[in-house]
């Protein structure tokens, strides 16, 4: 009940202005109802009181990401990653922040930074294949995904194998990946383009022409982007 809660905190901050703790946990319980404003305003007066605070600046981050002041959130999450190394999830929610302004070389380096510290980080591994993906660095994002599928053996992580060995132009494991993927999810309607586009791109336009009749017939948006591969 953080609403109820938020109000026992103003009270205590209000009997003693200089109580960190209760600045922190209203700062808190504001940004998990959405008053971002207001929880950077508590969650700074806690870092004031307690400066070498880190869970105060992650606070900070998380409302000014929410408030869309990402420079402002990159340099909360920097701050708190300055005072606590060893939190990966500061270093995942960093990573997400610098993807916000485009800065992918940096965003790299804090996903890398997070699996560091936790091998498993599932949302810090996806988001790396990603943001490498993104960079055209297809080998080190295929290695990304591998791993991912070690924890997370989906349909999105084999989707995401199949469309990162069709840039690299493995078309073998690229429709095992994609079969795969649909194996998990028959109607995830993106991985059947991919496995479409897969098969035509080997030479085998029978089976991206049945990829395509079923797109087709379940209504699919993508079934259009099939055809303008089938007939250019």
């Amino acid at each position: 009940d953080f609403a109820r809660a938020a109000g026992y905190f103003e009270k205590a901050v209000e009997t003693d202005p200089n109580y960190a703790e209760a600045w922190y946990q209203a700062g808190y319980c504001y940004g998990v109802l959405g008053r971002h404003t207001d929880a950077l305003r508590a969650s700074r007066q806690a870092a004031r009181l307690r400066p070498e605070w880190s869970a105060t600046y992650v606070n900070i981050g998380a409302s000014s990401y929410a408030l869309g002041q990402f420079k402002e959130a990159v340099d909360a999450y920097r701050q708190a990653a300055r005072f606590d190394e060893n939190d990966p999830e500061t270093q995942y929610a960093l990573g997400l922040t610098l993807g916000k302004l485009s800065r992918t070389d940096e965003e790299i380096l804090a996903y890398r930074r997070a699996i560091a510290i936790k091998l498993d980080h599932v949302n810090a591994i996806e988001r790396l294949g990603v943001a490498l993906a993104k960079q055209r660095r297809n080998t080190e994002a295929a290695a990304a995904f591998e791993q991912l599928k070690i924890y997370r053996p989906d349909a999105k992580t084999y989707n995401y194998l199949g469309e990162t060995y069709f840039e690299l132009g493995k078309m073998d494991v690229c429709i095992e990946a994609l079969n795969s993927a649909l194996g998990y999810n028959p109607d995830f309607q993106k991985a059947r383009y991919n496995l479409g586009r897969a098969y035509l791109k080997s030479g085998d336009r029978d089976m991206a022409q049945v990829q395509y009749e079923i797109l087709k017939n379940s209504r699919s948006d993508w079934a259009d982007r099939l055809l303008v591969l089938l007939n250019p």
